[in-house]
């Protein structure tokens, strides 16, 4: 049976090296990854799964920041009632509006 490995645990110092090399770099290269993880006795892969860790931390951040920023007003916004919900292909932007539009029976014009 494989015997599992301790997880590797990272002083604050080390964390806040790893911060400060992350805010000028936000991939760095193997060779940078090598020297830190010499410099600070892990494994070059530990580095290299922090700094990947950091990165989706920081898009998940951002999700939800701008989630709670007001949306983005689309092209004929302006137009739409307030509060109301646009129809897909369609200018109605209530179902009364897209139901009187497309209810009517089509008369052929001659």
């Amino acid at each position: 049976m494989k015997v599992k490995r301790e997880r590797a645990k990272l002083s604050p110092l080390q964390v806040r090296f790893l911060s400060f090399v992350y805010e000028h770099n936000k991939t760095p290269g193997s060779s940078l990854r090598m020297q830190i993880a010499k410099d600070f006795n892990i494994l070059p892969r530990s580095v290299q799964i922090w700094f990947q860790n950091r990165r989706a931390k920081d898009r998940k951040d951002q999700i939800i920041s701008s989630a709670f920023r007001e949306p983005k007003k689309k092209k004929g916004a302006e137009d739409a009632k307030e509060g109301a919900i646009p129809f897909l292909n369609s200018d109605a932007c209530t179902y009364d509006e897209y139901f009187e539009k497309f209810s009517k029976p089509k008369t052929e014009s001659l």
